[in-house]
């Protein structure tokens, strides 16, 4: 309850740091590029080219995309307006679909998702991405799959990669400060998680179980969800 209670707050926290950045400083930010425009159009100055306004033009754009990327980092907008796949996808758009980057195939349920609390859905957000970093990070894979279903009275969540595979001794998790973060938000949403050998023939599997009996209805079972298909990927 004390873990709840504290990653609650650090949530909310961000969520009102992220509007203040909105409602004021962006909004600053969009007011001074136009006054900015209009006074060296209307100034007609030599000295100052459409070349220059244009240069101009581009980095407060820049600017402005950059403060929407902190924005939606501190509290994903698409979390509340379109659920956790698409903040999800949102993100790995934005930020890891270069060439450089891994193949990735997600798989969430949106029967199940509408069964999950806002908490719920920011903590398994953040439980995601902190696992993604970590696989982009010390996996060397070329693919990681994604997957939230019902399982025999379980939300279940898995995260596989193809990598190399990691030691997670005791040593590990208590060094990791990644794998305790993630710990930490599985234990505040009643989950339990750990890491397995993936179902590739490399790599590692992440796998967080969560009783259904936690979410916002506690009559969701496997049943439920049984017109739901699932992908079987190679």
């Amino acid at each position: 309850i004390t873990t709840e209670k504290l990653l609650q707050g650090i949530e909310d926290e961000r969520s009102r740091i992220a509007m203040d950045i909105h409602d004021q400083f962006l909004s600053d930010l969009n007011i001074f590029k136009r006054t900015l425009n209009q006074n060296l159009i209307s100034s007609n100055n030599s000295a100052v080219s459409d070349i220059d306004i244009n240069e101009i033009n581009s980095m407060l754009d820049e600017l402005t995309f950059t403060l929407r990327g902190i924005i939606d980092d501190l509290h994903p907008q698409a979390l509340d307006m379109f659920g956790l796949e698409a903040a999800l996808q949102s993100y790995l758009d934005r930020k890891l679909s270069s060439a450089n980057h891994p193949d990735y195939y997600i798989n969430i349920d949106p029967v199940i998702e509408n069964k999950l609390s806002l908490f719920q859905k920011l903590s398994l957000y953040r439980i995601l991405l902190e696992s993604i970093q970590n696989i982009i990070r010390h996996a060397h894979c070329s693919r990681y799959e994604i997957d939230l279903r019902v399982a025999d009275d379980f939300l279940v969540l898995t995260i596989d990669d193809n990598g190399i595979g990691m030691n997670m001794d005791e040593q590990t998790q208590k060094r990791g400060h990644g794998i305790f973060n993630i710990t930490q938000r599985a234990y505040s949403i009643n989950a339990e998680i750990q890491w397995n050998t993936s179902r590739f023939s490399t790599g590692t599997q992440v796998l967080l179980k969560l009783p259904i009996l936690f979410l916002c209805s506690d009559k969701i079972s496997s049943v439920d969800i049984k017109a739901s298909h699932y992908v079987q990927t190679v």
